[in-house]
Order: C-alpha cells, then structure tokens, then sequence
C-alpha cells in the first residue's frame, strides 16, 4: 500500500500496526536510480538521489548508509537504493 505519493506502508505481522517504509519515490516524482551505486570505502564521494547532496561514505546498516557532507556538517541517512556513483 502507498500513503500519499511516496511513502511505502505495510502491515507489521506480529501486531497489526502499520509502519512506513523508506520512501519509493520524490515529492516532485523522480525514482531511484535504475542501478543504484554500492559504496565500498569509507570516504568515498557519492550522489544521494532523493536528498540532491553529495556525501561521504561513512558506514553501512543493513539498507541504511551514513553520509556527512563532503565539507563538514550533519550526517544523514538514506536507503542505499538512492545511490549513484556522482551528481548528474
């Protein structure tokens, strides 16, 4: 089930309460790229297609990969499905 445009939901098994998934798609309609990039060191300069931002590569969790920006500041999350090698 999608809530609102771009918001996987589901069901959870065990207790019945819905939980939401990463995001399937941008507000403005654009999806993840067709073969998302893998980073594999640390540091690595890389393209997060739903945020627009250029990050380093830090760290992996499951799906999740951990970037700062390329010039210092906050750290942010993002599925690694939304990953390409560099900017368009």
């Amino acid at each position: 089930m999608t809530l609102g445009s771009c918001i996987t939901v589901s069901m959870c098994a065990c207790c019945s309460r819905i939980t939401a998934g990463p995001p399937t798609t941008r507000p403005d309609g654009v999806q993840p790229p067709e073969l998302p990039y893998e980073p594999l060191r640390r540091g690595e300069l890389i393209y997060d297609v739903l945020n627009q931002r250029t990050g380093a590569f830090m760290d992996r969790s499951r799906q999740l990969v951990y970037l700062p920006p390329e010039r210092g500041g906050s750290e942010w999350e993002v599925d690694v499905k939304w990953l390409t090698k560099s900017a368009p």
